[in-house]
């Protein structure tokens, strides 16, 4: 489930003891506690990929964004707003775990079973919400008639290039090391890359170089953000303008490292990418 570019289960903070922990979950109750919600989910993205192409197929508008696809996009982030409540409770979880393992006094054994069973529930609670958060994305995506890579492009514009928030955030949001994997670059290459295109071919090539900069750096950038410590284009922040409080409210910075992912399954296991 979790690849090397991906930390949701094993890395929000409590390292090994939660790998492990995980582990045994999977092991005992796996097939009851979580493949229903992972299954769900790739079942609606298999839908959502049939009726609107796969994440890197999309092209998008020659002004980049329109306020009619904010609106949708709006749409979606609320459809999703009520689960990140929840992240935020698990989180606290993972919290307490650390600062259990950082004290100086030997705990009691009363006081080590209530940790584990509290870290056992996170995981337990974490993995069902990946699922369930992810399912509620594609469902909300469907309704909205909005395919994942149109989602991807309107999120990563919207919130990190034009917000600054930093990618791949979670549990841990407060470091300063968060970056697109080089998958992910690749696919928000790939996105820029039918965008210069389109502009290239509608005869914008002044337009089309700024795209094409930003797909050239992106690769190689310190976070893989497209315009990271630029400003975006002025057409750009004059649509996105009358939406920042909106889209403010609605970030979830625990969930920011499940926003462009599509998980996959394979046998009995699932993986992201």
């Amino acid at each position: 489930m979790a690849g090397t570019e991906k930390k949701w289960l094993i890395g929000c903070g409590v390292g090994c003891a939660v790998a492990a922990l995980l582990g045994i979950l999977i092991t005992v109750g796996g097939g009851i506690l979580m493949t229903r919600p992972f299954n769900r989910a790739v079942t609606s993205q298999r839908e959502l990929t049939e009726s609107l192409g796969e994440r890197n197929e999309y092209v998008p508008a020659l002004v980049g964004l329109e306020r009619s696809q904010l609106k949708r996009f709006h749409a979606v982030r609320l459809e999703l707003n009520p689960l990140c409540a929840e992240f935020e409770r698990i989180a606290t979880k993972f919290q307490a775990m650390e600062e259990f393992e950082e004290q100086d006094e030997e705990p009691s054994v009363g006081e080590a079973l209530h940790a584990v069973g509290g870290i056992m529930g996170a995981v337990v609670g974490i993995a069902g919400n990946i699922g369930h958060y992810t399912e509620l994305r594609n469902r909300a995506l469907l309704t909205q008639e909005m395919s994942l890579g149109e989602y991807i492009w309107i999120y990563v514009l919207v919130y990190n290039s034009w917000l600054g928030h930093p990618p791949n955030s979670d549990f841990e949001s407060d470091r300063e090391d968060e970056s697109f994997s080089r998958k992910e670059r690749r696919l928000i290459r790939d996105l820029l890359d039918n965008h210069v295109h389109s502009l290239t071919t509608a005869g914008h090539g002044e337009e089309a170089e700024v795209w094409r900069r930003q797909s050239d750096r992106i690769m190689d950038s310190a976070r893989g953000v497209p315009f990271d410590h630029e400003d975006l284009p002025s057409g750009l922040v004059t649509c996105l303008e009358p939406y920042r409080s909106k889209f403010e409210n609605l970030y979830c910075p625990e969930a920011a490292s499940l926003e462009l992912t599509v998980i996959h399954k394979k046998g009995l296991s699932f993986h992201s990418e």
